[in-house]
């Protein structure tokens, strides 16, 4: 697999009113894009997008399969013209959130979007764009909120969460 120009570091954030964590757990998944192994190029810039969200819907006990939720995330990305020579990859983890007195803890996946050319976009477009689909991801799988880790060469930028509102 080739060199991956992003940061698969547990994620901790505190927030007023609360904390989120994500743990990976299990073997990153290639979903697609290019392989450039070995390295015939480097690219100056990637911009990147951790998209951390549990598996269960709001108010019922059936989980959302991985695989929709990349069906879902690849189609947004090209109904939106987001560069095709993105990659995606998928990881299962631990979702862990306190606030407003409750913990939970759940199953859950991280959909990582890296796009090394995405045209003539300024890279606010590309966070623009990823925080619209969150908003879409919550809204269409139920949702409370979506995390959204924006990277820049593999080191944070910033990290937001993005609810159905």
């Amino acid at each position: 697999m080739p060199r991956i120009p992003f940061s698969n570091n547990p994620i901790h954030v505190a927030f007023p009113g609360g904390s989120f964590h994500f743990y990976p757990q299990g073997p990153l998944s290639y979903i697609s894009g290019p392989r450039n192994n070995p390295r015939l190029w480097q690219s100056e810039e990637t911009w990147g997008v951790r998209l951390v969200m549990g598996l269960s819907i709001q108010g019922e006990r059936k989980e959302i399969s991985p695989l929709s939720i990349i069906d879902y995330v690849k189609r947004f990305c090209a109904f939106a013209g987001l560069a095709p020579d993105s990659s995606y990859i998928m990881q299962k983890g631990v979702y862990k959130y306190s606030g407003n007195g409750e913990v939970k803890t759940e199953k859950s996946l991280q959909i990582v979007i890296l796009s090394v050319n995405n045209g003539d976009l300024p890279p606010y477009f590309f966070e623009w764009y990823m925080e619209i689909l969150a908003e879409a991801m919550a809204v269409d799988f139920r949702q409370e909120s979506i995390i959204v880790e924006l990277q820049r060469n593999g080191v944070v930028q910033e990290t937001a969460g993005v609810g159905p509102d």
